[in-house]
């Protein structure tokens, strides 16, 4: 095992306030000058800003991809929407266009994922968006959309689905602290206005007459 050597180290006294220490700069980088008292603690222990829970603020990230939909700016708090395939920006396009659609975000770097178990196996999923939408209540009470745009099935897919399905949204709507959850699956990008309204009529208790 190596030996760490320090030069010139300072030495205080175990019984009394430090009276020197070496200065270091507003990055916390050591500047090799001796200075007289005690070090601010802020440089010992640096704490970052957390996330703050339902925020994209913290979203900032470069990307070689070259497909993008530039989403309203009322809809999306992120200036682009990144896409793999040309599903997605026919899916946020379609979201762009829908009253009922408060505001959006695609799920990338949000650091949103569902774990979920397939063939014995732990799996992470990450579904495609999340949209707060109007479900008549009111802007101040409004639904949060988890929104998976899926072409082909597979038993993997069945198995993310039937997750979040059956145990997350339950889950955090009995925990409330976080508003009223549902999931939405589209099968192809091209009905997503129709099937989000579908499910919202569904969700309308019945008019008695």
């Amino acid at each position: 095992m190596s030996t760490a050597v320090i030069n010139n180290p300072i030495l205080n006294s175990p019984f009394a306030e430090p009276s020197r220490h070496w200065a270091l700069d507003q990055n916390g980088i050591p500047t090799g000058v001796m200075a007289e008292g005690r070090r601010r603690s802020e440089f010992i222990v640096p704490v970052p800003p957390p996330n703050e829970a339902g925020s994209s603020s913290h979203v900032r990230f470069g990307t070689t991809k070259t497909n993008f939909w530039t989403p309203r700016a009322d809809k999306c708090p992120i200036n682009l929407v990144v896409c793999d395939q040309d599903w997605e920006a026919a899916a946020a396009q379609a979201l762009d266009g829908m009253p009922e659609v408060l505001r959006y975000v695609k799920n990338d770097r949000l650091g949103f994922e569902v774990p979920y178990v397939h063939g014995g196996t732990e799996h992470h999923y990450r579904p495609d968006f999340i949209v707060v939408v109007d479900d008549g209540r009111g802007p101040d009470d409004p639904l949060d959309l988890v929104l998976e745009v899926k072409g082909r099935q597979s038993p993997q897919d069945d198995a993310k689905h039937d997750t979040i399905q059956r145990l997350w949204i339950p889950a955090v709507n009995a925990l409330g602290r976080f508003g009223r959850w549902a999931f939405v699956r589209v099968d192809g990008p091209f009905e997503v206005d129709e099937v989000i309204r579908r499910h919202l009529a569904s969700q309308q208790p019945a008019l008695v007459t």
